[in-house]
C-alpha cells in the first residue's frame, strides 16, 4: 500500500490481495444470481440515488482484516491518528450495484475514517463498488472519542 499524503491527511492506494477479491467477488455474484433475493439492503440509509445497495456479512471479517493489516501505513503518516493499542473496526460494510444514470453525490461517512473499493466491478449493466465506515477501538474495544495525537 502507497500512502498519499493530503496535508496531515492522506490516503491508501492500492490492491486487495487475490483471495479477498475471490471472497467479495463470491459474495457479489450470489448477490447478483439471486436477484438480491435476501439480502439486506442499506439503501435507505445512503445518499447516493441507487436502487440496490447492500450490506456485506460473508466477506465482512476478511475486510476488517485486511484493513488492519494495512493500517499501519495509514498510522505511520497521519497527524490525526496515534496507532498505539488501537485497532480498526468495520462498523458497516456495504456493496454499490450502480447502473447507468445512477449517481451518488459527494457525501461523507460516519466513523473516524472510511474506505471505498473502487471500482470493483464494471460491466455493461453495473459498476460496483464497496465502502465501508470505520471507527478507531482500544484495547478493550471501547470506540476512542478522541484519536489524535498528542502535540509535543
Amino acid at each position: 500500500m502507497k500512502f498519499v499524503d493530503l496535508k496531515r491527511e492522506g490516503y491508501l492506494f492500492g490492491q486487495i490481495p487475490i483471495n479477498l477479491y475471490k471472497e467479495i467477488d463470491a459474495e457479489i455474484q450470489e448477490l447478483l444470481d439471486t436477484n438480491f433475493n435476501g439480502a439486506e439492503t442499506f439503501a435507505d440509509r445512503l445518499a447516493g440515488a441507487l436502487e440496490h445497495e447492500y450490506l456485506l456479512w460473508k466477506s465482512h471479517v476478511a475486510m476488517e482484516e485486511f484493513i488492519n493489516s494495512v493500517a499501519g501505513e495509514y498510522f505511520k503518516n497521519s497527524m490525526w491518528f496515534d496507532p498505539i493499542g488501537k485497532k480498526l473496526n468495520l462498523d458497516r460494510y456495504w456493496c454499490n450495484f450502480q447502473k447507468k444514470n445512477e449517481y451518488n453525490p459527494i457525501h461523507t461517512h460516519s466513523g473516524h475514517l472510511s474506505h471505498v473499493v473502487y471500482p470493483f466491478y464494471t460491466s455493461d449493466e453495473w459498476r460496483i463498488s464497496l465502502s465501508g465506515n470505520l471507527t478507531v477501538r482500544d484495547e478493550s474495544n471501547e470506540i476512542i472519542r478522541y484519536v489524535g495525537r498528542s502535540e509535543q
